[in-house]
């Protein structure tokens, strides 16, 4: 039987061990002027630790962490900053290496490959963009339900709906491959299952579904319309604009922050040198 004495004894060391991971320096940042960390007043240089809290004002702020990341946060922003993630709650953050996601309000991006630069902006009303400067990128919702797939040099911006129960409409060509029937949407670029009735007429046409999610990438159709040759859109239309994939709406770019086209220049110089 353990004594009480080794049972204290093994918390205490425990609780020793937790204080110093906590208190061991993951990183610096680097900032041309003043900036909060953990709601204290900085100049210059500080050195974070897990969980750090940074807000930037009128100036940008270069984070280099130990393992090699580097990020960016961009004026008036603030984030929760981690050895292995960015919990972004305000303004931009950019982020160069591999393995290092960013969650902004109930999305996580995720990179896909050793080299990206991802670029994410909340808004107003809490719209999030997300750019892909270099590499592939995988935004996903904290359930793991993947949202979209982007590419290096593409953009696409999210917004919640009223509950994540409200049906995903999605809009692309249908396939079939060994009796399975897919779909993989134009704005999100998510690959879809289709379960449903009558599936086969729409083999090799474009057509707008409308159904529930069942597990993160089977849609029980509910609605179709549409119907047109490949080539063509819904209704004889372009296509839908956007998609609505779990409760989150997503579109083209907006502009938010600088953009891609800014971001690519001063906002990712520092970050992915």
């Amino acid at each position: 039987m353990i004594s009480r004495f080794t049972a204290a004894f093994s918390l205490t060391c425990l609780l020793g061990l937790s204080a110093i991971a906590a208190n061991t320096p993951i990183g610096v940042a680097v900032t041309n002027g003043r900036f909060t960390l953990d709601s204290s007043a900085v100049v210059g240089n500080a050195t974070l630790f897990q969980g750090s809290v940074l807000e930037t004002a009128n100036t940008t702020s270069d984070l280099s962490l130990n393992t090699g990341v580097k990020v960016r946060l961009g004026m008036e922003s603030r984030g929760k900053i981690f050895k292995d993630g960015l919990l972004l709650e305000k303004g931009d953050g950019q982020v160069s290496g591999s393995k290092y996601t960013v969650t902004a309000g109930d999305l996580r991006v995720v990179p896909v490959g050793t080299q990206t630069i991802a670029r994410v902006t909340i808004g107003a009303n809490s719209q999030v963009e997300v750019a892909s400067l270099l590499g592939s990128l995988r935004v996903e919702t904290d359930g793991g339900i993947p949202v979209a797939n982007l590419a290096a040099g593409t953009a696409l911006s999210f917004s919640g709906q009223a509950s994540a129960s409200t049906p995903t409409t999605v809009h692309g060509v249908v396939h079939v491959h060994n009796g399975q029937y897919t779909l993989t949407d134009t704005t999100s670029h998510v690959t879809f299952q289709l379960h449903g009735d009558d599936l086969q007429k729409y083999v090799g046409k474009t057509i707008t579904a409308t159904g529930n999610l069942e597990g993160t990438d089977v849609l029980q159709v509910l609605n179709v319309t549409g119907g047109a040759g490949a080539g063509g859109g819904a209704a004889g239309g372009a296509g839908l604009s956007h998609a609505a994939i779990a409760g989150i709406v997503i579109g083209g770019a907006t502009g938010l922050g600088l953009g891609i086209a800014a971001a690519a220049g001063a906002f990712s110089s520092s970050a992915s040198r």
